[in-house]
């Protein structure tokens, strides 16, 4: 008789808990928002090449204000608990 082994399943963290675009275009408005058991946090961003519009501690809107190719970081920030990170690209237009 075999016995089946129960093995805990870990999921390994592929996917940013930031929902939203990963790749941008100069100029454009986008809006992220936190995987939705998560609150209290504040959102950043890694450079100049983006702005934070608004932001709640559920969703923040940024524009693009970068004209070329590119990168950044969108961060999620909460005290006591590691940074979520989101990396972005800007594509040439």
């Amino acid at each position: 008789e075999e016995k089946l082994q129960e093995i805990e399943e870990q999921k390994p963290i592929v996917e940013s808990l930031i929902i939203g675009d990963k790749t941008v275009y100069p100029y454009d408005e986008k809006t992220y928002s936190i995987s939705e058991n998560i609150t209290g946090g504040r959102w950043e961003i890694s450079n100049k090449k983006a702005v934070i519009l608004e932001q709640n501690d559920k969703t923040m809107k940024l524009a693009i204000v970068w004209g070329k190719s590119g990168s950044f970081d969108i961060f999620y920030k909460r005290e006591g608990f590691e940074d979520i990170v989101l990396p972005i690209t800007i594509k040439s237009l």
